[in-house]
Protein backbone atom coordinates (compact mmCIF):
# COMPACT_ATOMS: atom_id res chain seq x y z
CA UNK A 1 0.00 0.00 0.00
CA UNK A 2 2.82 2.53 0.89
CA UNK A 3 4.64 1.91 -2.44
CA UNK A 4 1.66 2.36 -4.25
CA UNK A 5 1.00 5.46 -2.58
CA UNK A 6 4.41 6.44 -3.00
CA UNK A 7 3.61 6.01 -7.16
CA UNK A 8 0.65 8.09 -6.66
CA UNK A 9 2.59 11.29 -4.90
CA UNK A 10 5.25 10.35 -7.94
CA UNK A 11 2.85 10.38 -10.80
CA UNK A 12 0.70 13.43 -9.41
CA UNK A 13 3.97 15.46 -8.73
CA UNK A 14 2.84 15.94 -5.14
CA UNK A 15 4.73 17.79 -3.16
CA UNK A 16 5.15 16.47 0.66
CA UNK A 17 6.98 17.88 3.56
CA UNK A 18 9.38 15.78 5.37
CA UNK A 19 7.91 13.02 7.68
CA UNK A 20 4.31 13.58 6.34
CA UNK A 21 1.20 12.75 7.60
CA UNK A 22 -1.56 10.59 6.26
CA UNK A 23 -4.83 10.58 7.31
CA UNK A 24 -7.37 7.94 6.99
CA UNK A 25 -11.26 9.46 7.50
CA UNK A 26 -13.61 6.27 7.73
CA UNK A 27 -17.05 6.49 8.16
CA UNK A 28 -17.14 2.54 9.38
CA UNK A 29 -19.43 1.86 12.56
CA UNK A 30 -16.34 0.13 14.21
CA UNK A 31 -15.73 3.87 15.10
CA UNK A 32 -11.51 2.50 15.49
CA UNK A 33 -9.14 5.46 15.64
CA UNK A 34 -5.63 5.51 16.49
CA UNK A 35 -2.38 7.34 15.57
CA UNK A 36 0.81 4.93 14.36
CA UNK A 37 4.50 5.64 13.09
CA UNK A 38 4.43 5.10 9.53
CA UNK A 39 8.29 4.12 8.54
CA UNK A 40 7.00 2.42 4.76
CA UNK A 41 5.69 6.80 3.79
CA UNK A 42 9.11 8.53 4.53
CA UNK A 43 9.52 8.10 8.27
CA UNK A 44 5.71 9.74 8.18
CA UNK A 45 2.51 8.86 10.41
CA UNK A 46 -0.75 7.80 9.87
CA UNK A 47 -3.71 8.70 11.94
CA UNK A 48 -7.24 6.84 11.61
CA UNK A 49 -10.23 9.06 11.92
CA UNK A 50 -13.31 8.23 12.85
CA UNK A 51 -16.44 9.77 11.28
CA UNK A 52 -18.59 7.89 14.26
CA UNK A 53 -16.16 9.48 17.16
CA UNK A 54 -17.18 13.08 18.26
CA UNK A 55 -15.54 16.01 16.45
CA UNK A 56 -13.89 14.26 13.58
CA UNK A 57 -13.23 17.67 11.98
CA UNK A 58 -11.52 19.01 14.93
CA UNK A 59 -9.42 15.74 14.68
CA UNK A 60 -8.65 15.56 11.09
CA UNK A 61 -7.74 19.67 11.71
CA UNK A 62 -5.20 18.26 14.05
CA UNK A 63 -3.88 15.87 12.43
CA UNK A 64 -2.60 18.29 9.53
CA UNK A 65 -2.65 15.55 7.02
CA UNK A 66 -0.83 16.00 3.65
CA UNK A 67 -2.45 12.97 2.31
CA UNK A 68 -6.28 11.73 2.90
CA UNK A 69 -7.48 8.02 1.86
CA UNK A 70 -11.32 8.29 2.24
CA UNK A 71 -14.04 6.17 0.99
CA UNK A 72 -16.34 8.70 -1.47
CA UNK A 73 -19.29 8.80 1.52
CA UNK A 74 -16.02 10.11 3.66
CA UNK A 75 -14.98 12.83 0.98
CA UNK A 76 -18.75 14.05 0.20
CA UNK A 77 -18.89 14.61 4.31
CA UNK A 78 -15.64 16.45 4.50
CA UNK A 79 -16.29 18.59 1.30
CA UNK A 80 -19.86 20.05 3.04
CA UNK A 81 -17.64 20.64 6.30
CA UNK A 82 -17.03 24.37 6.87
CA UNK A 83 -13.42 24.99 5.93
CA UNK A 84 -12.45 21.55 5.36
CA UNK A 85 -8.81 20.91 5.86
CA UNK A 86 -6.70 21.00 2.59
CA UNK A 87 -4.35 18.31 1.93
CA UNK A 88 -1.78 17.79 -1.26
CA UNK A 89 -3.29 14.45 -2.36
CA UNK A 90 -6.61 12.47 -1.56
CA UNK A 91 -7.03 8.98 -2.53
CA UNK A 92 -10.42 7.09 -2.56
CA UNK A 93 -11.34 3.55 -3.06
CA UNK A 94 -14.21 1.29 -2.12
CA UNK A 95 -16.68 2.31 -4.87
CA UNK A 96 -17.23 4.25 -7.92
CA UNK A 97 -16.27 7.68 -7.93
CA UNK A 98 -16.65 9.61 -10.78
CA UNK A 99 -15.07 12.30 -12.55
CA UNK A 100 -17.39 14.70 -12.10
CA UNK A 101 -17.44 14.02 -8.37
CA UNK A 102 -13.52 14.23 -8.25
CA UNK A 103 -13.42 17.61 -9.62
CA UNK A 104 -15.94 18.34 -7.18
CA UNK A 105 -13.65 17.46 -4.35
CA UNK A 106 -10.67 19.15 -6.13
CA UNK A 107 -12.24 22.24 -6.70
CA UNK A 108 -13.37 22.05 -3.49
CA UNK A 109 -10.47 21.15 -1.19
CA UNK A 110 -7.70 22.18 -4.21
CA UNK A 111 -5.96 18.61 -4.57
CA UNK A 112 -5.82 16.10 -7.28
CA UNK A 113 -8.17 13.03 -6.33
CA UNK A 114 -6.78 9.57 -7.57
CA UNK A 115 -9.59 6.88 -7.51
CA UNK A 116 -7.87 3.65 -7.39
CA UNK A 117 -9.15 -0.38 -6.88
CA UNK A 118 -7.02 -3.35 -5.29
CA UNK A 119 -8.28 -7.22 -4.37
CA UNK A 120 -10.65 -5.48 -1.53
CA UNK A 121 -12.61 -3.54 -4.40
CA UNK A 122 -12.97 -5.57 -6.49
CA UNK A 123 -14.11 -8.42 -4.46
CA UNK A 124 -10.60 -10.96 -6.03
CA UNK A 125 -8.54 -12.17 -3.95
CA UNK A 126 -4.96 -12.98 -5.63
CA UNK A 127 -5.13 -16.26 -7.47
CA UNK A 128 -8.98 -16.03 -7.90
CA UNK A 129 -10.34 -16.52 -10.80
Amino acid sequence: MWAALRFFVAVTRTALPARPRVALLCGLPTAMAYSARLPAFYEGALHRISLQRPRPLERLRRARASVLFSDPDGLHWLVSQPAPPRPALILTSASHFSAAQREQVTQALGAPVVNYYGTTETGRSPGSV
